[in-house]
């Protein structure tokens, strides 16, 4: 996984980093190690616009990531420290970008 995604890492990268300067993502990472997927959670979108950043991902033209789904999230509790951003995030969308699983080594 590491070296099939080492090519459109940088374009990925740069997509994230426009969705996090407009202010849609509130976080994201890698799902396991070595990834298999990753965790992203947008705020302030319908989930239309998640789907079409999703394929507008590098990853996903690339068939680095071969699926996602979306999932709304709902922040119910979490640390007294960041109480103002829970709000914020109160009712939001994640998604799950994964890639299918191959038998063979890669």
């Amino acid at each position: 996984m590491l070296e099939k995604r080492a090519p459109y890492r940088e374009a990925h990268i740069a997509h994230m980093k426009k969705q996090l300067e407009t202010g849609n993502v509130i976080l994201a990472g890698v799902i396991d190690h070595p990834p298999t997927g990753a965790l992203i959670t947008f705020r302030n979108l319908k989930p239309n616009d998640i789907e079409q950043i999703a394929q507008q991902d590098p990853y996903f033209i690339n068939g680095i990531v071969t699926k996602y789904t979306i999932k709304p999230y709902i922040a119910v509790a979490g640390d007294p420290s960041v109480k103002d951003d829970l709000i914020k995030i109160w009712y939001c969308y994640c998604i799950i970008l994964q890639r299918t699983i191959q038998n063979k080594k890669e």
